[in-house]
């Protein structure tokens, strides 16, 4: 009859290093690192529609206006949690971005939803308002700190990636007469003969 034996750990200090390093190997190989979602290649492009402003006689094309890039002017990129987010000053952008002469952006995001605002925007709603609030005249009427806050809080884009490849989104901001870009300003003064 084989005899029966007890097995005994065998109390080395060799083999206890050699055990924690095993043991440290295995549960560094088990930790995965954060996955970080790909990137994919964004195209924004920007640009407003101007109205005729007076002058000759129009034609029909000219009575309905033109559209030409927003050139040259620069952009804060916002992540968003969904695609009708309002913009707020406790947000902090990604980035910044300047567009080119075509009122192109290119950058690199991944899936997800994002919005674009005037680098303006960026500043406290105090400080955007005192920049671009006027005292009515006879040419121009302001829309009031309502007007303003409305469009303090509302992105010039918005824009979801969702795919590999381009993606591309454009915007047509509305420009008018003698005031440009200014949503809360309007012009009352005499349009050209």
């Amino acid at each position: 009859m084989p005899e029966k034996r007890d097995l005994k750990l065998v109390e080395s200090p060799i083999l206890g290093h050699l055990i924690a390093i095993c043991l440290l190997v295995f549960s560094c190989a088990t930790n995965k690192a954060p996955v970080e979602k790909p990137l994919h290649s964004v195209v924004l492009k920007f640009q407003k529609h101007e109205p005729f402003c007076g002058g000759a006689y129009p034609n029909p094309e000219q009575l309905r206006g033109w559209v030409s890039p927003i050139t040259n002017q620069q952009y804060a990129i916002f992540k968003a949690e969904n695609d009708s987010v309002k913009h707020s000053q406790k947000a902090k952008p990604l980035g910044v971005y300047k567009t080119d002469s075509l009122g192109l952006i290119h950058g690199a995001f991944s899936t997800g939803y994002y919005y674009a605002v005037h680098v303006d925007k960026t500043m406290s709603f105090e400080n955007f308002y005192k920049k671009h609030e006027i005292q009515s005249d006879q040419y121009r009427q302001s829309g009031g700190r309502p007007c303003f806050e409305e469009w303090y809080a509302t992105p010039e884009m918005r824009f979801q990636v969702v795919s590999r490849g381009l993606n591309k989104f454009e915007v047509t901001l509305q420009s008018y007469c003698f005031i440009g870009l200014m949503r809360c300003i309007s012009w009352v003064g005499p349009m050209p003969p």
